[in-house]
């Protein structure tokens, strides 16, 4: 009975030893931020993230993953988009010393797309998160964004413009469609005449008719094909009279699946 009496004696003692050593406070502080709070479609977003020694000694941080941080996106508590996912790292320990009260500042960029099928992802609220792959470390720091579709020109349909041209003429505008191409679809008067700047214009439709865009936007026309596309652009005509979209900017559309 005894040596029993001694043993439920030590053992809150043992219990109480573990839980201050999970408990140590982490010796280095990480934070993260945007260069702005809100964004337009497709706009790169540059991330900072910075980790700082508040202590008056030297520390060094050790990663067994190959990378010492890691960032990723939420949406509705759901990860969309992860800087590690996809990336290679040397399987070897990495280490980053620093100085007495050092701060150390890290950039990345995200385009706005997806880890799962490279797609731009909708409008919305945002959270970015980094985290620090070492032991005991800090909690993950977030900072909240916004993307936000911003076009210049009125909105309004290709059906509207081919049967309205003079009306639209000279006139920024913002159309949604599908892109057709170098396939026009053969009775729809404004693509009845065919490219009418260069051969390389393109057929955007929005399932009554279709237009010809003038400029790529610094997209591929091959690689839009068969893909909904918002257009920012200009409506002109020709001297035959065939009126047409010259593209200013050109983003796939979010919000369509």
């Amino acid at each position: 009975m005894v040596g029993g009496e001694r043993m439920k004696k030590t053992l809150p003692i043992i219990a109480l030893f573990f839980l201050i050593i999970n408990c140590a406070p982490a010796q280095v502080l990480i934070g993260v931020r945007t260069d702005k709070i809100s964004y337009n479609i497709g706009e790169p977003i540059r991330i900072t993230i910075t980790i700082k020694n508040p202590t008056n000694k030297d520390v060094v941080l050790t990663s067994r993953s190959g990378n010492i941080y890691d960032i990723w996106v939420e949406r509705n508590f759901v990860e969309v988009w992860r800087w590690s996912k996809g990336r290679l790292f040397a399987q070897s320990v990495k280490t980053i010393a620093m100085r007495p009260y050092e701060t150390k500042r890290f950039y990345e960029t995200w385009n706005q797309t997806r880890n799962i099928n490279g797609r731009q992802v909708p409008e919305g609220s945002y959270y970015v998160n980094a985290g620090l792959n070492i032991s005991n470390g800090p909690m993950p720091a977030r900072a909240y964004f916004t993307i936000k579709l911003v076009l210049l020109g009125s909105k309004t349909t290709i059906s509207q413009i081919v049967s309205h041209p003079d009306f639209y003429k000279y006139s920024a505008v913002v159309v949604k469609g599908r892109s057709l191409g170098w396939r026009p679809y053969p009775n729809s008067p404004a693509c009845k005449p065919g490219p009418p700047v260069t051969r390389s214009d393109w057929v955007l439709a929005d399932g009554r008719d279709c237009i010809y865009v003038y400029g790529s936007g610094g997209r591929s026309v091959s690689a839009n094909y068969g893909k909904s596309l918002i257009v920012q652009a200009r409506v002109l005509k020709t001297s035959r009279g065939q009126v047409y979209l010259e593209a200013k900017r050109i983003i796939e559309n979010p919000n369509v699946p």
